[in-house]
This record gives structure tokens, C-alpha cells and sequence, in this order.
């Protein structure tokens, strides 16, 4: 704890709510309250004072919208967090209490655009609370009564409050109940209705419920006093006919002062005289929230915002010659991400040896494995309706879980500080699998990936859904959007044809003659097998391309390092994967050698080589199991299962250490619309719904398993165009199934 010395804080300098606030980037806190905060400029800082008075009312969210709680001022000791002044979204979610529906939508009719807002004009002073939203908490005791209905509905009722003063024309909100926005009413749905969408004439509260349940105006009112003494009671937000403001000047003042005098207990005076005892204490660590918001398919434009942050930062990917501007890589954790060479001890703890840029460190393999190095961060990931929200933060806030490759004993215990992922696709040197450059990836099925990982030592394995999740939680954020290929497209449109084929023999060659636009297809640098057919390696395996020339007016040599070989007309040449150690001369953090966009160029994220793109690679935790006989009656479905500890792989066969997920996966191929929720399994995010575009939504492929039992890949390959992506699951083939682009990247395995 540092020494607290003469600090006086000013509402003029820190917007304060109640008795909390922040001083040269040093936070304050009121542990006794766990409150939930972030240290950066613009932050406003609620304390939880039982029974204190704030300032204004508390900021909540619901769904995405934000509403102020005006009618309690009262602040509870419960209902606290930090919310960005220039970012009114931010705010404590409202608890809705178990076995109650949770407000996790808000219809046609309210938007975004409906909220509270606290202005705060610099330059004059003036502060104002301007109010749209309302929050109605009702207790049984309010004046309800019966509303007109058709008189041939002889089974459901209305029950009404009159001039509330709510917009007609705007949903509302119901904890309980589902709103309807027509005014017809339905006998088999109890529900939140809009009433008459005259102007100045409707109902704020109008509900449409059985006569079975609540016969009468009195039963009603039971019911909503029962459900309040219980702890769940019935809430309702709605939108006000026209904003309300308040003039907050003088409640923001500058005589609302902390005078910390170097007691670690203070008396600190609210903006009414009272004065409230508080405990305090430093926070050294940066809490910064970095987001983004999608409100519906699209990746770029008016519906894609950065948030917290994250608003105004520019992250752009590089080559081998520019560095173009990227904020991310002096924000924490990106910019904690390094490539290190190092080991696993015996006691399951990495070693590093080097880190990139210091003595010792290489990337051959000589002093330890390449990996890369992660330092602990929290997300939060949810779905509101067609909306998406993703955000990281440097620590533990409400609503954040530790990023998946952090969680120890399945998170039971506190997490890791460091986690450590493969920089490299996994080849075999000496019969041991590693992660280093220079040497060409193995070609495997799931089943024979699993058992050269073993190689290394019982906790290896290949790629986690922890790490394959946790890659996209942190690209998603960085770049904005879901769409990572139109930020680097990676080796994902690259030549694999039956039609590419030799015009030109050739003796004791290095060389092979094919007919010029089939040649402008290839690159310098890129790996090429040739064989009598496609996929082939019967002439040449894993060779590099130096050069390709002009051979005469309608051919090309593309010509290729190793041994010298015999070609015949018509032998095939077929693109293959990059050998590891590409994107070694790219000088920006992320970004491919020569271009971004082309697709003909192997990419790296942060330290990791072929994030997605040039070949699959195999997830080792899951298997999917079909069901049904595939008959009108008995159509199949397909259902993921989750192994928590990998190592108990048992060769392709699902044993009684998986778990079944709560949700099955689609039934034919298509683009990613939603990524499946299992809440005990939450890192678990496979393709759960299609319907998307190649530029929509998740924006990558997913193929449907093809045979009763299949092993998940992710990623695409050097052919895959727009299917590729790190959110493309591969889910078509048996764990014994190989093919000439399916790999593998080692993992580790801690307990």
C-alpha cells in the first residue's frame, strides 16, 4: 500500500459520485464495499456508503441500455460500480434474482440512444442530469385498475396505471413478464402490453394476464407484493414522453471535497453535509476496459463502436517493410504478449530461457521451444439479442472471467499470472515434437497429432478451445471487428488445382514448366509439392519457390530449392504449407511479409505464426457425436463433446471423462452466424448457428460433420478464401482422418 499523503479531491477535477474518486492515476477505493472500478481519465467513481446520499442516482444498465434510478437517491451498498462519464453505456448490470427473466433485451423500441445522461460542459461548469429512462419497482401498492377488453375474451383481463407519463410509442422493459408491442391481447400470453399508442393518451403500465392466475384487481396486487417481499419483484423500465433535466451544478460543486490527510480512515462530506466515514486505500495497477460493440451482422461502419478505452485507437498490421501505427502494442495485455524459448519443467511450471531481443534467445530450437507469453487478463463476452459485446480488462472486474488458458484446477483456484502458447505449427525433430522455425509442419490426423505430442512428455497435447478462444477474444477486440481477414487476410487464396499442371518435361530439373497464368498464381517464397496428382508428393515434396521467370511466349518456370528431379508433362504442382519461421521478417507486431491483402502470404498475430489460414490445425478437447438415422423422423444432430483434461485422449473414442454441451452444432455447412454458450464451459464458442456471409457476422466457415463420430479443426487453409478465418471450425472428418493441410500445434496441459 503506498503512503497516503495530503490529497484533497475536487469534483471540478474528478467527476466524484459520493465519496470516492482518483489523484495522479492513483485509484481510491472503499474495500469495505467491494467496489467494482477502473483507473483512467474521464472515470467517475461511485462509493458504496449505506444509506449515503449521492450526488446523483445510480447508473444501471439493462440489455445495452443505460437508465439513472432517480426516485433513489438513496445509494444501497450493492448497487455500485465505476461508469465512464463520456460513455453513459457502462454501468452495473441489474441482478434480476434466480428463477426470474432476466431483461436481456430491448426490442424495436428502445434503443441505445434512450439514455440517461450525465453532461459535464468544461468550460462553463454546468453539469445536468438529463432523464428518457424510467425504473418502476412495483410493490403491490400502486393505483391499479381494470382495463377495457373484449368482451368475447372471457379468460385474461387487463390491469392498468393510468397517465404515467411514458412514451406510447416506445417498448418497455419487464423483469417478469414479455412485452408485446401490439394492442391486441391474447388469451394464452401473460405479458407487458403497449396500450393505446396515442400521444398523451396511453397507459405506462398495461398488462394483459389470465383470469385463472389473477381474478381480480386485489389477487394482482397480491401477487406484486408477494413477489417484492420475496426479493424478485416485478421491475419495469420505460421511456419518458420527453426528457427531464436537472441542474446538477451545485450538487457537483466544489465544496464536495475528500480531504485525505495520511489516515487510511477518512470522513469525507457528501454533497448534502453529511458526513459518511470511508476506508481507502491505493491501487497502483492500470484498470483500463478495452471493447467492442456490434449491433447487428456488420463488422465496419456506424454499427461496429469501440468502447471504454478502446474509443479513437488505430490498430493496423504491418509487413516486412512498414510499421504503420497500432495503439494496441503499448496496451496491456497486447503489449504483454512476447515470444520467449524455454521448456516445461518437471513440475509443470515454464522456464523461460530468452525472451525476444535479449542474449540467448533463438528460435532454432537450440535453447528451448519458441512460445508466447500471455500475462493475465478478464473478458466479458455476451450476446443481447443481435448485438455482440467484447471486452477485455487488465483486472478482475463484475461480470469478468479470467481469459480461459489463465484458469487453474478448471478455475477453482486463482489463475495464472502467465500462460504459454505454441509460436509455431508443430513438426517433428529427432522423433520429439516442437515449436521452432525452419522446419516443415507434419501432416496428421487428430489421432496421430495426439500421439507425437505425447512425445514431449505425458501433459502435451495439441491446441485447446481455451487457446483457440482466447486468440480471437484478443484480435476481436484489438482490430474491431469479427471480419480478422480484412485486417490480414493470411495464406488463404493461394493455387491447389488438378489443372496446374507441367506443359514442358524436364530432366535432373529444379525446375517446372507450367503455362504462364497458371504461374502468376504462385510466390516467392511459398512451399510447393508436385506429384501425378493433386495433393500429391510423388516428384517433389516441401519444396521452397526461388524464382519464377518467363520460359518462352505462353509458359513460366517456377523454380524450387532441393534436389533436382524428373518431370513429366502433366504432373501436378500443388501449393503446400508454409514452412514455420515465414513471417519471421515481418517488423510490426502483427501483419504478413510483403502483403496483407493478397492472400498469397502466411500471417503472424502477436508472436503466433498461421493464426488462422495457410493450414488447420486440430483442436485436441473436443469430439462430436451424431445422433438420430438421419430420416424425416429421425433427422441427425450433432453434439459436441468437451474433454477438461485432454490428456485422457483415448484415440478418437469419447469416454466417460467428456462432457456433452448444451448445445448441438448446425446440421449442414455454412457461415458463422452464433458461437454456442456452455456456462460451465464458457470458452467452448463453436459455430452454434449459420446464416452469415462472407463479410457478415463471424464471417467464417463452418462444415458440418460428415460420420458419426469427428474431430474439430480450426483456421482454413491456403485455399479456403473468405471460408478461412479463426472462427472457421472444420467439424467434417473422423479423428482418423488426415489430409494434405490438416496440422497441429503443440500445448501443454497444466492441471
Amino acid at each position: 500500500m503506498s503512503e497516503i499523503n495530503d490529497i484533497r479531491l475536487k469534483a471540478k477535477d474528478y467527476q466524484i459520485k459520493g465519496a470516492l474518486a482518483k489523484r495522479n492515476n492513483k485509484l481510491i477505493t472503499n474495500l469495505e464495499q467491494n467496489v467494482t472500478s477502473q483507473t483512467d481519465t474521464g472515470v467517475v467513481y461511485a462509493a458504496a456508503v449505506p444509506g449515503g446520499v449521492l450526488p446523483y442516482a445510480e447508473v444501471t444498465s439493462i440489455g445495452g441500455m443505460t437508465y439513472k434510478n432517480e426516485d433513489a437517491l438513496t445509494l444501497q451498498a450493492s448497487a455500485v460500480t465505476a461508469v465512464q462519464s463520456n460513455s453513459p453505456q457502462e454501468g452495473n448490470t441489474l441482478t434480476i434474482p434466480p428463477g426470474v427473466r432476466a431483461l436481456d433485451s430491448y426490442g424495436d423500441g428502445i434503443s441505445q440512444t434512450d439514455s440517461n445522461l450525465v453532461t459535464w460542459d468544461v468550460s462553463t461548469g454546468t453539469k445536468t442530469y438529463q432523464q428518457i429512462v424510467k425504473r418502476i419497482v412495483l410493490d403491490g401498492t400502486e393505483s391499479w385498475s381494470v382495463g377495457g377488453i373484449d368482451p368475447s375474451i372471457t379468460d385474461f383481463t387487463r390491469y392498468v396505471i393510468l397517465d404515467m407519463k411514458c412514451n406510447p410509442l416506445k417498448a418497455k422493459l419487464c423483469s417478469h413478464f414479455a412485452y408485446d408491442s401490439g394492442s391486441a391481447y391474447h388469451a394464452d400470453e401473460n405479458a407487458l402490453y403497449s396500450g393505446d399508442t396515442t400521444p398523451g393518451a396511453g397507459y405506462a403500465l398495461d398488462f394483459g394476464v389470465s383470469k385463472t392466475a389473477w381474478e381480480t384487481v386485489d389477487a394482482w396486487k397480491t401477487y406484486l407484493a408477494e413477489q417484492n417481499a420475496s426479493g424478485t419483484p416485478v421491475t419495469v423500465v420505460y421511456v419518458l414522453p420527453e426528457a427531464v433535466e436537472t441542474d446538477l451544478s451545485d450538487l457537483l460543486s466544489d465544496d464536495n471535497l475528500i480531504n485525505v490527510d495520511g489516515a487510511t480512515t477518512v470522513t469525507a462530506v457528501n454533497a448534502y453535509g453529511q458526513a459518511v466515514p470511508m476506508s481507502i486505500t491505493y491501487q497502483n495497477r492500470p484498470g483500463e476496459v478495452y471493447g467492442v460493440r456490434f449491433e447487428g451482422s456488420a463488422n465496419s461502419g456506424a454499427t461496429v463502436t469501440r468502447l471504454y478505452n478502446a474509443v479513437g485507437l488505430v490498430a493496423s498490421v504491418g509487413t516486412d517493410t512498414e510499421t504503420p501505427q497500432n495503439d494496441f502494442d503499448s496496451i496491456y495485455p497486447w503489449s504483454a504478449r512476447r515470444r520467449c524459448c524455454g521448456y516445461w519443467d518437471e513440475s509443470g511450471n515454464f522456464v523461460v530461457n530468452a525472451y525476444k531481443g535479449e542474449p540467448g534467445y533463438v528460435e532454432d530450437g537450440s535453447n528451448g521451444e519458441v512460445w508466447v507469453e500471455h500475462s493475465l487478463f478478464y473478458y466479458r463476452h455476451i450476446y443481447d439479442g443481435d448485438a455482440e459485446e467484447i471486452a477485455i480488462s487488465a483486472t478482475p472486474l463484475t461480470g469478468y472471467s479470467p481469459a480461459p488458458i489463465f484458469l487453474k484446477n478448471e478455475g477453482q483456484d486463482a489463475p495464472y499470472q502467465k500462460a504459454y502458447t505454441a509460436a509455431y505449427p508443430m513438426a517433428l525433430v529427432d522423433a520429439k515434437p516442437t515449436s521452432r522455425t525452419g522446419v516443415f509442419p507434419n501432416i496428421y490426423s487428430l489421432n496421430s497429432a495426439m500421439t507425437d505430442a505425447k512425445k514431449a512428455g505425458d501433459a502435451y497435447i495439441v491446441t485447446t478451445c481455451a487457446e483457440q478462444y482466447t486468440e480471437c477474444l484478443y484480435m476481436w477486440v484489438e482490430f474491431a471487428t469479427r471480419d480478422v481477414q480484412t485486417v490480414m487476410k493470411g495464406a488463404t487464396s493461394m493455387p491447389y488445382s488438378d489443372s496446374d499442371t507441367a506443359t514442358v518435361a524436364g530432366t535432373n530439373t529444379n525446375q517446372i514448366i507450367v503455362a504462364t497464368a497458371t504461374a502468376a498464381d504462385y510466390v516467392v517464397g511459398q512451399t510447393i509439392g508436385i506429384g501425378t496428382s493433386l495433393g500429391g508428393s510423388q516428384i517433389a515434396e516441401n519444396r521452397i519457390v526461388t524464382a519464377i521467370t518467363a520460359y518462352d511466349e505462353s509458359n513460366s518456370a517456377i523454380t524450387f530449392d532441393g534436389a533436382a528431379v524428373d518431370i513429366a508433362v502433366g504432373n501436378i504442382v500443388w501449393t503446400a504449407g508454409y514452412i514455420n519461421g515465414t513471417c519471421n521478417s515481418v517488423i510490426a507486431s502483427s501483419g504478413s511479409p510483403t502483403s496483407n491483402t493478397s492472400g498469397k502470404y502466411n500471417c503472424v498475430y502477436r508472436g503466433k505464426e498461421s493464426p488462422y489460414g495457410n493450414v488447420f490445425n486440430y483442436i485436441s478437447d473436443i469430439l462430436v457425436q451424431r445422433a438420430g438415422d438421419g430420416t424425416e423422423d429421425s433427422p441427425y444432430t450433432y453434439t459436441p463433446y468437451y474433454l477438461p483434461d485432454p490428456t485422457k485422449y483415448a484415440n478418437g473414442t469419447i469416454t466417460e471423462d467428456y462432457v456433452a454441451l448444451q448445445y448441438n452444432i448446425p446440421s449442414r455447412d455454412g457461415y458463422a452466424k452464433k458461437l454456442g454458450i456452455d456456462s460451465r464451459y464458457p470458452w467452448v464458442r463453436i459455430t452454434s448457428e449459420i446464416g452469415a456471409g462472407s463479410t457478415t457476422y463471424y464471417s467464417d466457415y463452418y462444415y458440418y460433420p460428415r460420420y458419426e463420430l469427428c474431430a474439430a479443426r480450426v483456421g482454413g487453409y491456403w485455399n479456403a478464401g473468405s471460408y478461412a478465418g479463426p472462427c472457421c471450425w472444420h467439424c467434417a472428418h473422423a479423428p482418423s482422418s488426415t489430409g494434405v493441410y490438416y496440422r497441429a500445434r503443440l500445448s501443454y496441459h497444466r492441471k
